[in-house]
């Protein structure tokens, strides 16, 4: 190529790249202005969670020592097949005839866990003319090699792994499983899906407990400190037929605001011990001196001299710097 010819090419490429620019920060200048992620959220979003399944029953009675119905049928199915119990089913209708009088007996979009006992539970609603999707992303978090082992099990072949569970619930993963940082990222998707397509809707989702609790800590921005006392709350459980209630709508005025900021959780079926009143919050946001704060609740675990840091530089620079002549040579 003649050098003419080059520098003619290099100017149109330089054209071209500086007009996609102008038209890219046209566009991303204006997405604050609709929402700070970029396009709005619905205006409503209604969790719900399946009814009791066999599997919780059986999970239940294992904890309290019995183990009577961990048989080789129920070890033999997977957990994304598991039924409702008839307390299940009864849940999923109340929590269906709730919904309707309190929300809305319709929804712009409906959507669903693949797993049967969500599937099940989305059904025995009986929102008028749903039109359910089945959603993957929306299954249960994946346990792993723990998922059909008895509570005695799990702590007898895995003594280790359930250790680091203890310790560090949120990150921890089981072996072939996920972590609930993990299952996040599944949550993010969805929530993507929904700024993308149902903007300005009303949407419907029946999941599992563990995926609620991440969508809490993704639309809440609930850091990892927070989260382990969200576990421990009485007020924070996710019960099975719990509905989380988030929207943009203000309860008190009806104006909508550009962000999710109102949030409600109710037990349908147990409503003495729910709290029905709406609750506004805001997402987390940190300051410096916050960030530090957070940090020092943790102890360090090397007792170091400040008057050492100096000394400790100049040695790093140094091995550096020995380093970059070896490889030189």
């Amino acid at each position: 190529m003649l050098p003419i010819q080059k520098k003619q090419k290099q100017f149109s490429i330089f054209k071209i790249s500086k007009a996609f620019f102008q038209i890219f920060s046209k566009i991303t200048d204006r997405l604050p202005a609709e929402s700070p992620e970029g396009k709005r959220m619905p205006i409503d979003i209604v969790f719900v969670r399946h009814g009791e399944s066999e599997g919780n029953r059986i999970l239940t009675q294992a904890n309290q020592g019995d183990n009577t119905n961990f048989t080789p049928d129920f070890r033999k199915r997977p957990s994304s097949m598991w039924r409702l119990t008839n307390l299940g089913q009864e849940q999923a209708r109340i929590a269906g005839e709730w919904v309707r009088k309190n929300i809305g007996e319709k929804f712009d979009r409906y959507y669903t866990s693949e797993y049967l006992r969500a599937m099940e539970t989305a059904a025995l609603l009986n929102l008028k003319e749903a039109k359910w999707i089945i959603a993957t992303y929306l299954r249960e978090r994946d346990w792993g090699v723990f998922e059909l082992l008895s509570p005695q099990e799990r702590m007898k072949k895995f003594k280790r792994e359930m250790e680091r569970h203890e310790r560090d619930s949120y990150y921890f993963a089981p072996p072939g499983g996920e972590s609930l940082a993990q299952v996040c990222i599944r949550v993010d998707r969805i929530l993507s899906t929904l700024r993308e397509q149902c903007c300005e809707q009303s949407v419907i989702l029946v999941t599992h407990r563990e995926i609620l609790t991440t969508f809490r800590v993704r639309l809440e921005r609930i850091p990892q400190v927070r989260f382990k006392k969200l576990l421990v709350d009485p007020d924070s459980s996710i019960r099975n037929g719990q509905i989380l209630h988030y929207s943009r709508r203000d309860p008190k005025t009806g104006k909508i605001s550009p962000y999710l900021r109102w949030k409600r959780s109710v037990c349908p079926w147990d409503l003495k011990n729910s709290n029905l009143e709406w609750e506004e919050y805001e997402r987390s946001v940190y300051s410096n001196d916050e960030l530090l704060d957070q940090v020092e609740k943790t102890p360090k675990l090397l007792h170091e001299k400040k008057a050492e840091v100096k000394q400790q530089i100049e040695k790093e620079i140094e091995k550096e710097t020995e380093k970059r002549k070896e490889e030189k040579c």
